[in-house]
């Protein structure tokens, strides 16, 4: 089986530092950032678990042709203003609230990453992709690490969509680069999403 080598996650801006994990259930995360030292550290350790690693890849790169399609967006995508930066959209794109199931959510570095999980759920946003130009943007901002997949989403009263993209884990779902935890979406807001739309100007200047 061929082997593929797990790519680093990509360039990070400078983040400001994780909060520090509770030691008891009892106790809430804290939410203002501790010394810069503790985030460089996992930065370089997930770095040093990425270049050494190997793992088979169960999520081969799919070949299916492009045609107009409903994507489904878990982490950095949901928020229109990176969509519309990274895509040079002329307006806002369309998002609409779904709920994958049958997965769940791991996080690789700061990046949020979708496993297979039974009974599992995930809440995400939904977006019309009519070009296989922007989709192809899409598959270069999530890098080798992710492939797509189809999957059908709820709309809530029963409202299913099928044929829908999104991109998942490309490697092993037990791997040591993946972590548990959840993505946090308004913190990645205001920490990360400037440095983000900044860059994606500046490759589409």
């Amino acid at each position: 089986m061929r082997k593929w080598k797990v790519p680093l996650p990509p360039p990070l801006p400078p983040p400001p530092p994780l909060p520090a994990r509770p030691r008891s259930r009892t106790l809430k995360p804290s939410r203002n950032p501790p010394h810069p030292k503790s985030i460089s550290t996992q930065i370089a350790q997930l770095q040093s678990q990425t270049e050494t690693s190997q793992s088979s890849c169960p999520h081969p790169p799919n070949s299916k042709p492009f045609r107009p399609c409903h994507m489904f967006f878990y982490g950095t995508l949901q928020d229109p203003g990176v969509l519309r930066s990274l895509l040079s959209l002329d307006d806002e794109p369309l998002l609409q609230r779904a709920r994958l199931s049958g997965f769940m959510v791991k996080m690789w570095g700061i990046y949020p990453a979708l496993v297979s999980c039974d009974g599992g759920k995930v809440d995400g946003m939904l977006w019309y992709c009519a070009s296989e130009d922007r989709f192809e943007k899409l598959d270069a901002y999530e890098t080798v690490a992710y492939t797509w997949r189809e999957c059908e989403v709820g709309l809530g009263e029963g409202e299913m969509v099928r044929d829908v993209r999104m991109f998942v884990w490309a490697g092993d779902a037990d791997s040591g680069e993946l972590e548990d935890g959840e993505f946090e979406l308004d913190r990645w807001r205001r920490f990360f999403k400037s440095s983000v739309v900044r860059n994606a100007l500046s490759e589409g200047a």
